[in-house]
């Protein structure tokens, strides 16, 4: 007998008690007779006649014969549904064998491609994400030197900014603002006729604090300035101008420090590249704290006494290359701060490189090192031999 054959019978007998049971439970034991006989009749198969007791069994009784042959009819039903549900579970067990060898195949041919080839986090893209470009125009600029326009241009910076950085375009126009934040990973281009001309009121230039003749103390931002970030630039050919308004050093009706036209505080890799500048009694460009600064192929025209063109204040790795500078003080002023402020913080200039620019002054040095008494490190200068060279200071 076959292991099917003996597991059907098993589980046939488990079902005959079963029944046997629920029938003793209804009927005397004697008035069922034949068990075997009734599995015989059972297992010979499909299909199975709802019995008719009268017909069958007269002398039993209506009731006992109906129970009785239902009994039959009922056992023969559900031996036939434990054989076909025991197949079935045979068929069902070797189709899930089957689909488990075929996984574990996948499996294994997965493994050998993957071992292969490089991982995604190994590969080199072909290609760049889209660079987002935002004209200030769309966000309400004029760009008509009678509008103020810092806040269509904030806007515009923010939004590029919030949206992992970009460009911001102006296109042709004098775009009349007060001060403007830069963000991470964010661009200013200028067309070559576009100008941002600086608002004469100081109330258009926020409190925070800044750097001043070697100390930090509450001072007005400058036009175009940028604090802890990263990864920006300005970029010409255009023009940013400070308001001759606002320059000059602190005074009773203005105490504060007075703005400077482009300053950035504690950021990295900044690019100032191809535009002029244009501001009379203040400093032009005031870099503090940074490292990675770039500043190639600047025009910068400032007039009078306190109109520094380029402060580098305690930053490291620069760069200023092909710059024309003409100025009523320092041309190029590298400082560190100044008296126990400035040995605390212990924030020197290093590798400052000065490379082929042409610079005029009128008053102080073309390029002075330590004009506020501070600590410095590793400046190196490679001065043009041209007229407009008018000297080197080296203070200690």
């Amino acid at each position: 007998m076959t292991g099917e054959r003996r597991t059907f019978r098993k589980s046939s007998s488990r079902l005959v008690s079963l029944i046997r049971y629920a029938i003793n439970a209804v009927i005397p034991i004697n008035a069922v007779n034949g068990v075997k006989g009734v599995m015989e009749t059972a297992r010979s198969g499909w299909p199975f006649h709802w019995p008719d007791s009268r017909q069958n069994h007269p002398a039993e009784g209506y009731r006992r014969g109906l129970v009785r042959e239902r009994a039959t009819f009922w056992i023969g039903v559900y031996t036939k549904l434990a054989r076909d549900s025991y197949r079935g579970h045979h068929k069902m067990t070797r189709r899930a064998f089957e689909r488990r060898s075929f996984l574990k195949e996948t499996v294994k041919s997965l493994a050998a491609l993957a071992l292969t080839r490089p991982s995604c986090a190994q590969q080199t893209p072909t290609g760049s994400a889209r660079k987002l470009t935002l004209n200030v125009h769309d966000f309400g600029a004029m760009g008509n030197g009678l509008t103020k326009d810092t806040d269509s241009i904030q806007q515009a910076v923010d939004r590029c900014g919030a949206l992992g950085g970009g460009e911001v375009v102006f296109p042709a126009g004098t775009y009349l603002s007060g001060a403007v934040a830069l963000r991470s990973n964010t661009t200013l281009r200028l067309a070559a006729t576009a100008t941002i001309l600086g608002s004469a009121d100081f109330a258009d230039y926020p409190v925070t604090q800044v750097r001043w003749e070697g100390k930090w103390i509450p001072g007005r931002s400058g036009l175009i300035y940028a604090i802890d970030a990263d990864h920006i630039a300005i970029v010409g050919p255009g023009k940013i101008a400070g308001n001759a308004a606002l320059g000059g050093r602190p005074t009773p009706q203005n105490p504060l420090r007075h703005p400077a036209l482009i300053e950035c505080i504690r950021c990295r890799d900044v690019r100032l590249e191809d535009f002029s500048t244009d501001y009379r009694l203040m400093w032009s460009i005031h870099p503090t704290s940074c490292e990675n600064v770039s500043i190639r192929n600047l025009t910068i025209r400032s007039t009078g006494g306190n109109g520094d063109g380029l402060d580098i204040d305690s930053c490291k790795r620069v760069l200023i290359d092909g710059c024309d500078i003409s100025t009523g003080d320092d041309c190029i002023a590298i400082k560190s701060g100044r008296g126990s402020e400035a040995y605390a913080l212990m924030e020197t200039c290093e590798d400052i490189q000065i490379t082929n620019c042409k610079l005029a002054d009128s008053i102080f040095a073309c390029i002075g090192i330590g004009t506020s008494p501070s600590p410095l490190s590793d400046p190196r200068a490679q001065l043009p031999t041209t007229p407009f060279v008018a000297g080197v200071r080296i203070r200690d």
